[in-house]
C-alpha cells in the first residue's frame, strides 16, 4: 500500500507523495529550514508526515528506499510511524548519502496509519539545512494476495524512416519483475524500457510478455510500428495539434504550447523549426526545433498573478527538405481553454477523447477531449461492471479542447472506463487506478 496523502509540517518540499509509488528514480525531496522562533538561538529542522489507510489483515512489512544529500554534522533522519498520532514507533535512520533500502516488520496493523520523517540533531548552531530524497516507501500486508502481471505498452514514435529510434515504455500493471520484448523485425530485448532502432522498412507486430512469481501475460499490438524508406516519407509538412497549458516557475506562471508537426503521409517530422507569436498575460513570440515524435514545446515569458489566458499562433514552419504547406494546417492559433483554429478559421473537424495522463494513476488523473464545434457533450467515469464511477461533465460545452479533472480517492482500485458521448459520437478509454 503507498500514500494516500500527506502533510508538509515544516521544511522545503520538491515533489509530492506519489513520487514514492514507485522505485523509479523519481524522488520526493524535503529539505531543512531555519527555525527563526528566537533572536539567538537558531538550528536547522524539519518534518513532513503521510498518510496510509491500511486494509484489516495479517502482518504488515514498512518498505523505504531513500537517501541524504549530505551529513556534514551527524544530523540523522528518523521515520517513525503512529497509528493514534501520539506514539512514534521507529522505523529507520537514515545517514547514507547513497540509496539505502530499508525494511521493518510491524507485525498486525491495519486501519490509518501516519508515518513521519524529522531530523536527529536540533542543536543550536547546527544549520546544515540538510535534505531527504525518498524513492519508494510503502508498506507490505501479509494478507494481500500477489497477482499475476498485466501486460502493456507504449512506443514513440510509431512511425517514421529507418533508421527509426523507437522508446518503448512497459505500461504493466501487477508488478511485473521480468520482460520479453518482440520488436516483429527478430530483435528482442528484457529489459523494462527498452530502445529499439528499426533498420529496415516494413510494418512491424510487438509483443511484450511481463512476468513475475505468479506468472506471466503477453500484450501483443497488431502492425503497430510502420517504417519507411527515406525520402519516402512525404514531400510537405504542416500543423497537425497544438496543445496550450500553462506551468508555474516558483513564484511565477508562463504559458506553454505544444506543437505537432507531420509530414503530408501523416508521418511526425524530426528537425523542423516552428516560430509562433503568443498574446494573453504576456505577449512576444518563441520558436524551436521538433523532436523525433514530431513536437516542439514553446514558452511565454512568465509573470506573477497572471489574469487572462495566454494563446499561441503559428507563424512560420522550416525544414530542410519538406516544403511547408500553410493551407494544410489542422490547427494554427489555440488557447488554454481550447479555442483552436484552423488557417482558414475553420473549427476542429473531428470529436476526440484524449488518453488520460498519468495512467496509472493515483489517486488524481487529467482527462482531455477536443470538439469540433459547441454542442452537447457528457463525459462518464465506469467502474469495470459497468456502474457510474462519475460523471465529469454533462452539458454544452464549446468547441476547442477541454481538461477535467477526476479525483478518485474515494474509488477502489481497479480498472476503469472514461466515455465520452456527442450525439452519435461515442468514444471510450481504458484507465487503470492503483492504490
Amino acid at each position: 500500500m503507498t500514500a494516500s496523502g500527506e502533510t508538509a509540517v515544516t521544511g522545503a518540499v520538491v515533489g509530492t507523495y506519489a513520487a514514492t509509488a514507485q522505485s523509479d528514480d523519481t524522488h520526493q525531496t524535503i529539505t531543512e529550514v531555519q527555525y527563526t522562533g528566537h533572536p539567538r538561538k537558531t538550528y536547522s529542522y524539519l518534518e513532513h508526515r503521510w498518510s496510509f489507510d491500511l486494509p484489516a489483515g495479517g502482518d504488515a512489512t514498512f518498505h523505504l528506499e531513500v537517501s541524504r544529500a549530505s551529513n556534514t554534522d551527524g544530523d540523522d533522519f528518523v521515520f517513525e510511524y503512529s497509528t493514534d498520532g501520539a506514539t512514534w514507533l521507529s522505523l529507520a535512520t537514515v545517514a547514507s548519502a547513497t540509496e539505502q533500502t530499508y525494511s521493518a516488520a510491524l507485525g498486525t496493523l491495519s486501519g490509518a496509519v501516519t508515518v513521519r520523517v524529522t531530523d536527529s540533531n536540533r542543536s543550536w548552531g547546527n544549520l546544515s539545512m540538510d535534505s531527504v530524497s525518498i524513492d519508494w516507501m510503502a508498506f507490505e500486508l501479509g494478507d494481500v494476495q500477489p497477482v499475476s502481471p498485466t501486460a502493456d505498452f507504449a512506443g514513440t514514435p510509431t512511425a517514421g524512416e529507418y533508421p527509426l529510434v523507437v522508446q518503448f515504455n512497459d505500461l504493466s500493471t501487477g508488478d511485473p519483475t521480468g520482460w520479453s520484448w518482440g520488436f516483429g523485425d527478430g530483435g528482442g530485448a528484457t529489459t523494462q524500457n527498452p530502445q529499439h532502432t528499426y533498420t529496415v522498412a516494413g510494418v512491424y507486430t510487438v509483443s511484450l510478455t511481463a512476468t513475475n512469481a505468479q506468472g506471466e501475460d503477453t500484450a501483443v499490438k497488431t502492425d503497430y510500428i510502420t517504417v519507411t524508406e527515406p525520402g519516402q516519407g512525404g514531400t510537405a509538412l504542416h500543423v497537425d495539434a497544438m496543445s496550450v497549458a500553462r506551468r508555474k516557475v516558483g513564484p511565477n506562471y508562463l504559458g506553454t504550447c505544444v506543437v505537432t508537426i507531420v509530414n503530408d503521409t501523416g508521418q511526425p517530422v524530426a528537425d523542423a523549426t516552428v516560430s509562433a507569436t503568443y498574446d494573453g498575460p504576456t505577449s512576444g513570440s518563441d520558436s524551436g526545433v521538433t523532436a523525433a515524435d514530431g513536437t516542439v514545446t514553446l514558452e511565454s515569458v512568465s509573470m506573477k498573478k497572471p489574469t487572462g489566458e495566454w494563446c499561441f499562433e503559428v507563424t512560420s514552419v522550416t525544414h530542410g527538405t519538406l516544403a511547408y504547406v500553410s493551407g494544410d494546417n489542422v490547427v494554427t492559433r489555440a488557447c488554454e481553454s481550447g479555442s483552436v483554429f484552423s488557417a482558414n478559421k475553420e473549427l476542429l473537424r473531428d470529436v476526440t477523447l484524449m488518453p488520460n495522463s498519468p495512467n496509472p494513476f493515483n489517486p488524481v488523473t487529467e482527462l482531455s477531449f477536443s470538439l469540433p464545434r459547441s454542442m452537447q457533450a457528457r463525459l462518464t467515469i465506469y467502474d469495470a461492471r459497468g456502474g457510474v464511477a462519475a460523471v465529469l461533465v454533462d452539458g454544452e460545452r464549446g468547441a476547442g479542447v477541454h481538461r477535467v479533472i477526476w479525483d478518485a480517492r474515494h474509488a477502489p482500485s481497479g480498472v476503469y472506463f472514461s466515455q465520452l458521448v456527442t450525439g452519435d459520437t461515442v468514444l471510450t478509454r481504458k484507465m487503470i487506478l492503483l492504490k
